[in-house]
């Protein structure tokens, strides 16, 4: 019996070492799982903090390029209107708009400095405003030429 006793001692310890083994071996897979797993969602979240500040910042060049058009718009319909009725009352949200034109535009050309394809856009005058600006800058100073001072829309 003694014989016994012992044989089942000895069982009982290296199943416990197995067992123990077993757990350190579990223990360690899922510390590893753990560990890749918060760092794929670490780098998750930092791209998508990358996203959002170019979402925000396409947002901006959105809005600003709304105000060109608007801009554009109100350029258009005073020189037509004054075209059309040959009242100078119509220029002056022309000539605001004309004002605030260089400034927006520049506020757009820093807002898509980053992205490729829309710096691409701006530099090759795809952007309506851009040639605009080129042609309206030449159209000004002939008609300055053309009448002898300084104001195209004044007689």
């Amino acid at each position: 019996m003694l014989g016994r006793g012992r044989l089942t001692e000895t069982l009982r310890r290296t199943l416990r070492k197995r067992l123990t083994a077993r757990v350190l071996l579990l223990s360690a897979t899922v510390a590893v799982l753990l560990g890749t797993a918060l760092g794929l969602l670490i780098v998750t979240v930092a791209s998508q903090r990358g996203a959002a500040r170019e979402a925000l910042r396409s947002q901006e060049a959105l809005t600003t390029a709304s105000l060109l058009q608007g801009s554009l718009v109100r350029i258009e319909n005073g020189v037509r209107g004054f075209v059309a009725s040959g009242r100078e009352r119509f220029l002056e949200p022309a000539g605001e708009a004309l004002e605030r034109y260089p400034d927006q535009l520049r506020r757009l050309d820093g807002l898509v400095s980053e992205e490729p394809l829309q710096r691409r856009t701006l530099s090759e005058g795809h952007l309506p405003g851009r040639s605009f600006e080129k042609r309206n800058h030449r159209d000004r100073r002939r008609r300055r030429r053309a009448l002898g001072h300084g104001h195209w829309w004044r007689s």
